[in-house]
């Protein structure tokens, strides 16, 4: 599928050969790239995945309100609950809704797609010489998922997840981690990422965050980053 992507389909493209003609030196400050994982990596929008097995979309909404946006999923990401202690309070919190929940739970792990325009350009920042890490929030059974079924853990240099360590973005502990685990110096990131507050909290602590909406507009603002930090 990378041809068609590569054909022009998402306009940062053409700068890649521009991009892979050179190496990271000692004149580049920006050393890291840093993504998250859901709407950077993968597609995340279970409204949408999930209209097609509850066609009544007032329904649809309220049932991935429920699930996706209720403080358990929170802590089910920070590695707190599992997937067994979710369907228990879930039944318990929403009766009324239990059986199409249940359904949620079994299948929401193949909502994730992975966005080709997004890792075609990893691969061309590692390829430049650039370090690839992943920082997300991401709950044990999402991870597994992902490494089996996605190229980018293989593509990565590392990555801190919160279920490990049981820190949520955008707590400044999961930023730490990362920079200790790795040696990271803050201001030789970028860090990618689709939550302003994540964006926020990266910025506190030196990091140069892009909140990313789609990879056209997060690779030119990355472009710009490094070359602005060229210069200094």
């Amino acid at each position: 599928m990378f041809p068609s992507i590569l054909g022009g389909i998402f306009l940062f493209i053409p700068s890649i050969p521009m991009y892979n003609e050179r190496i990271v030196g000692d004149v580049d400050m920006i050393k890291n790239m840093i993504f998250d994982i859901g709407n950077v990596l993968v597609t995340f929008y279970p409204k949408a995945y999930f209209s097609q097995n509850f066609p009544d979309e007032i329904q649809c909404a309220r049932i991935c309100e429920e699930v996706f946006a209720d403080e358990v999923w929170q802590l089910y990401d920070q590695g707190i609950y599992d997937k067994g202690d979710l369907s228990q309070i879930y039944k318990e919190k929403y009766p009324q809704d239990w059986q199409e929940i249940s359904y949620v739970l079994e299948h929401w792990l193949s909502l994730m797609q992975l966005k080709e325009d997004t890792f075609a350009y990893v691969q061309a920042m590692k390829n430049q010489g650039y370090k690839i890490y992943l920082l997300s929030n991401i709950s044990i059974d999402s991870a597994a998922y992902l490494k089996a079924a996605m190229p980018f853990f293989k593509v990565a240099d590392g990555a801190v997840l919160s279920y490990e360590i049981k820190v949520n973005k955008p707590n400044r502990k999961i930023f730490e981690a990362l920079f200790q685990r790795y040696q990271l110096q803050a201001q030789e990131c970028i860090f990618f990422d689709d939550l302003p507050q994540n964006i926020a909290a990266a910025n506190a602590l030196g990091m140069h965050g892009i909140v990313f909406e789609n990879m056209t507009q997060a690779a030119k603002e990355a472009a710009d980053i490094i070359e602005r930090e060229r210069l200094c």
